[in-house]
């Protein structure tokens, strides 16, 4: 798994790796997942 530069919480990462995308961060407090984040 490729790290980011900016800190993710590890449950958006689990949330968001269980559809196969990746955690970009939070919006609103919840996880944001994309299969690219952008910026």
């Amino acid at each position: 798994r490729r790290s980011l530069t900016r800190r993710v919480p590890e449950e958006c990462e689990e949330s968001c790796e269980e559809e196969e995308k990746t955690c970009c961060g939070l919006e609103n407090g919840q996880p944001f997942c994309s299969r690219i984040c952008w910026g």
